[in-house]
């Protein structure tokens, strides 16, 4: 699966666990994670608070850290090797867990799914990427929809608009709108956003077989196949994303155009729709989505997880994990997050009436199949590589951008494909 040189790295870092392992006596009650603004860090404390209900006599903090995924993974690092880490953390799904749970240093879970019935809390779409060769490492803590369009309300009832069924009326749409001296699409820089949306573009074109060959390595980006999707791409969004939309480099950015009546449509996660809510927002009434018309039967989702570290509290570290999956701690994160509670058993009531109607897609009420995140499928070192091209292709969406950028990932994906370093993922 990986080669020798991710090996490498992964003993050094499994090297690196078992010298701190002497002042690991340290280990911090806390969970750290990266949700620190807005609804999601009211979900945090108030998962916390539900954790420690359920265990007074060993209770827990949450340490927010600043930043993102990179940052706190750095963080963690320097408290292994310090000596002070914490119990558990958020995580990722999907490559990144195979890569962590190689290096030694995360518990795996084993005995705490046998004793949540993981197998019935959680669906076979989340299961497929927290648990690897045989075991389990991370409890599913709140999934994003990555594949919905948001819409303004009042701006398509001013213009007659109506949710598409199709691209060809999704280009209806965009016409009607730019006409109208507004942006059909509004959008945010950073890399991985055009890579989202490009994923509806993926499955109508190459279907979800294509779509899993892309997460293996499988398909070339200087094939047919390949050019054609980024063309579409283009077609698409690309000439449809708001003027100057570079600039706007905070993800909440994209929201508020929307809301501002600049925009139509923000192709998002659904954090957007939980931040929208902070901002006065009300679902169903101010906005509202749709399935992304290239789509058909799948919803495509990312997830935040917890992993728990080994060290000398691995006990409690094994009871904070086994609260985290309950459906009164996954209630208290994702109603004010905005996003949907990994535990099926969670109360549907806890989400708005376009949450739930998320929730019923997800674990396959209306007949879709969840999917995950192909960005996370695809080894780290690529990821930037692969979001970046696609960004600078949206922000000139013409026959040398597109050439340069099938041409840059695919040197890239021959160099991966030598060092073993893709994952042989599966439906």
């Amino acid at each position: 699966m990986f080669d020798s040189r991710i090996k490498y790295m992964m003993s050094a870092l499994a090297g690196v666990c078992m010298m701190a392992g002497s002042a690991a006596a340290d280990q911090l009650p806390e969970f750290w994670h990266y949700m620190g603004t807005g609804g999601e860090y009211d979900g945090v404390k108030g998962m916390i608070e539900a954790v420690n209900k359920q265990n007074p006599s060993a209770p827990v903090t949450e340490r927010a850290v600043p930043g993102n995924a990179p940052g706190l993974r750095q963080q963690i690092q320097v408290a292994v090797m310090g000596g002070t880490p914490p119990l558990a953390y958020q995580f990722n799904m999907g490559w990144d867990l195979v890569e962590v749970a190689e290096t030694g240093r995360v518990l795996p879970i084993d005995d705490v799914w046998q004793k949540i019935d993981g197998d019935k809390a959680f669906p076979a779409s989340l299961r497929n990427v927290v648990s690897f060769g045989g075991h389990h490492y991370a409890i599913p803590l709140a999934i994003s929809v990555i594949s919905d369009v948001y819409y303004n309300k009042k701006m398509f009832a001013d213009l007659g608009l109506k949710p598409p069924a199709s691209w060809e009326d999704w280009q209806e749409i965009c016409k009607k709108v730019e006409a109208a001296g507004k942006a059909c699409l509004s959008h945010n820089a950073g890399f991985p956003w055009g890579l989202y949306n490009m994923y509806s573009v993926i499955i109508s074109d190459l279907g979800i077989d294509g779509y899993w060959k892309l997460a293996r390595g499988e398909l070339a980006f200087n094939g047919p196949e390949m050019r054609g999707v980024f063309e579409h791409y283009g077609e698409l969004f690309g000439k449809h994303y708001i003027k100057n939309w570079t600039g706007n480099t905070a993800w909440s950015d994209g929201a508020d155009v929307l809301m501002r009546g600049d925009a139509a449509m923000l192709m998002a996660g659904s954090w957007m729709a939980g931040y929208m809510k902070t901002r006065g927002w009300k679902p169903g009434e101010d906005f509202d989505f749709f399935s992304a018309p290239g789509v058909k039967g799948y919803t495509i989702f990312q997830m935040d997880t917890a992993v728990a570290l080994k060290g000398d509290r691995e006990e409690q570290a094994r009871t904070l994990m086994a609260s985290l999956a309950s459906p009164e701690a996954q209630a208290a994160l994702n109603a004010p997050k905005g996003s949907i509670a990994g535990n099926i058993n969670t109360p549907k009531s806890i989400y708005d009436t376009l949450a739930t109607r998320q929730v019923d897609d997800f674990i396959g009420t209306t007949g879709k199949t969840a999917v995950p995140n192909l960005l996370v499928l695809q080894p780290v070192d690529f990821r930037v590589t692969l979001g970046s091209q696609i960004e600078r292709f949206a922000a000139n969406p013409t026959k040398e951008a597109l050439e340069t950028a099938v041409e840059t990932l695919e040197k890239e994906r021959q160099k991966l494909i030598a060092t073993k370093s893709f994952y042989p993922w599966q439906p």
